[in-house]
């Protein structure tokens, strides 16, 4: 199985908790790398403990900028409530993963994923209260999850009474791991022969038509320019516009080749 190669970089420090035990070649603590694979995403989980002994774990949007992550949540959900609490000394791990493919192999045991993830630990968690840093929050999260969407001249941002009701939060990334799958299975010799197929089924991120709401189409409003370009997560993803100019390209691809094929034998190649 082909891993990726090293990543030139200044590392995380390597603590017990994001020490890796299991297939740590595949592995890296250096921030760049890391960071690539959080921009490519725009959720994570975030899971926490509690005093009455259970584990939480809870899907959030997020925003990265600089070394911090940033999340956002009502501030009547019980993950507020629990910061508040703790003043922010709140233990929590957040997990991010991206999949990039099905990877089938000759034997059951064998078969796994292509995937990028990184796990991140925290042993305290700020509550942004400043309103500039939380306008500076939502935004990063905003444009991690669709850029160009805050700066549209036409979309409202927040305004006082919706910033009171939102608790932001923010997590310095200190102490992460990430590992990475990538390339064909790895079977055993003696299955080599199996008459099986073997490969990789490739995942790609796209984004369907976009649907107007009935008061959009009522005003006959065309969708922006940044919902309908490609999305450079992971560099597969595409959005409605690029969907069907790939799609185009796509075909008259196949038409060049069969015109080849139909020359070569013309030729006698």
């Amino acid at each position: 199985m082909a891993d990726r190669p090293p990543c030139a970089g200044e590392s995380l420090e390597l603590t017990d908790r994001v020490k890796l035990n299991r297939s740590a070649k595949r592995g890296t603590h250096v921030r760049k790398k890391i960071y690539e694979i959080l921009d490519s995403e725009y959720w994570c989980t975030v899971s926490y403990g509690s005093e009455d002994g259970n584990v939480y774990s809870i899907p959030q949007l997020f925003g990265r900028s600089d070394d911090y992550m940033y999340l956002h949540s009502s501030v009547s959900s019980s993950f507020y409530k629990r910061c508040v609490e703790q003043k922010g000394k709140l233990k929590v791990v957040l997990s991010v993963t991206v999949v990039d493919g099905l990877v089938l192999a000759r034997s059951m045991f064998h078969h796994s994923l292509n995937y990028r993830s990184v796990v991140i630990f925290a042993d305290e968690i700020e509550i942004i209260t400043d309103r500039d840093e939380k306008m500076k929050a939502l935004h990063a999260v905003s444009n991690q999850t669709i850029a160009g969407r805050w700066e549209d001249k036409g979309t409202r941002i927040p305004v006082d009474s919706e910033l009171a009701s939102t608790g932001v939060f923010k997590i310095r990334i200190e102490e992460a791991s990430a590992k990475i799958r990538h390339g064909p299975p790895g079977d055993d010799r003696k299955d080599m022969k199996l008459n099986c197929w073997a490969g990789v089924v490739p995942q790609l991120k796209t984004f369907g038509q976009p649907q107007p709401d009935d008061e959009t189409k009522k005003r006959g409003i065309s969708p922006p320019e940044y919902v309908r370009v490609p999305d450079t997560r992971s560099g597969t993803a595409c959005f409605s516009g690029f969907a069907e100019k790939k799609t185009m390209t796509v075909a008259v691809a196949l038409l060049a080749v069969c015109a080849m094929l139909l020359m070569g034998k013309s030729y006698g190649y």
